[in-house]
């Protein structure tokens, strides 16, 4: 059954304009358009196992009702893991959904905000590997950073990481992951998790003896604590000239919401005859007119 939001709409006139304005354009579609079309449907019909953090302040019963359908109408044409620029615009969309402002960083390549909404910078991220670990996360890509391969010694590897990484995170305000992984052969956990800017920038207590021998690429790592616990591992790759977060412990991260999307669909139910009825005949003037 699909999982709706009627508590905006609860005498359900908006739905019955939603849907006289689906068959409006419907009429005007050929016949592929409407088979396509009608696949989407089905895929949004497929039961989520939606579970929402009922402390988190984003991720409200609108923001997830928009997310999870457009989770759906993904998986509708894509068998691959929704990517990072695709989950930007769900991230968007939905919190526009929610009433709220969003702006979005066009560029590809820059490393900063990636989504401002009502003001607050977003850093967005995915996880999707196949090694993906329920109580670690990583990202494989932080930042870019060429500088590795301008320093050469420990000493000048943690003193430029010490100042420029919490450089890095001051850009934005908040950081979301979005991790997906298989849970079976037929679905797939998307989960919404926020990485406190507080534990990445723990990496300003590292000093040279935290660090690894450089290796013949020029790359070296460190293992950072927070609140007197191991946190995550810092690598600097010295090949690609970047930083990769590794090992990060799901303990200091909140798990905002997660959605179990199913990636095959049931056999299809045929619809009552008073549904498809409704559908397809003229709409009724409102009583009184």
């Amino acid at each position: 059954m699909p999982q709706n939001d009627t508590a905006s709409d609860p005498d359900g006139a908006e739905e019955r304009t939603a849907l006289r304005q689906l068959i409006a354009v419907a009429t005007r579609l050929d016949p592929v358009q409407i088979e396509l079309l009608s696949e989407v449907a089905q895929t949004m019909l497929r039961q989520v196992e939606e579970t929402i953090n009922p402390a988190s302040d984003f991720v409200t019963a609108r923001f997830a009702a928009n997310f999870r359908n457009r989770l759906l109408i993904h998986h509708a044409t894509n068998e691959a893991k929704l990517s990072k620029k695709a989950f930007e615009y769900a991230f968007k969309g939905a919190c526009e959904a929610d009433g709220k402002a969003g702006l979005i960083t066009i560029s590809d390549t820059f490393s900063g905000v990636d989504v401002t909404i009502d003001g607050i910078r977003f850093s967005l991220k995915t996880e999707a590997w196949k090694g993906i670990r329920a109580d670690k996360l990583a990202i494989s890509k932080f930042t870019e950073a060429r500088w590795i391969q301008q320093f050469f010694t420990l000493e000048d590897l943690a003193r430029e990481a010490a100042r420029r990484i919490p450089d890095h995170l001051s850009q934005y305000d908040r950081i979301v992951v979005l991790r997906a992984r298989d849970v079976s052969a037929t679905r797939l956990l998307y989960e919404l998790v926020e990485i406190p800017r507080a534990v990445l920038g723990s990496v300003a207590a590292l000093t040279a003896a935290d660090f690894t021998a450089r290796t013949a690429q020029g790359s070296s790592s460190a293992r950072a604590t927070f609140d007197g616990r191991p946190a995550f591992t810092l690598r600097l790759d010295g090949s690609d000239g970047k930083i990769t977060i590794a090992g990060l412990q799901m303990a200091f991260c909140i798990r905002h919401a997660s959605w179990i999307i199913p990636t095959v669909a049931p056999a299809p139910e045929d619809a009552p005859a008073s549904v498809e009825q409704g559908l397809l005949s003229p709409p009724q003037p409102p009583p009184g007119d």
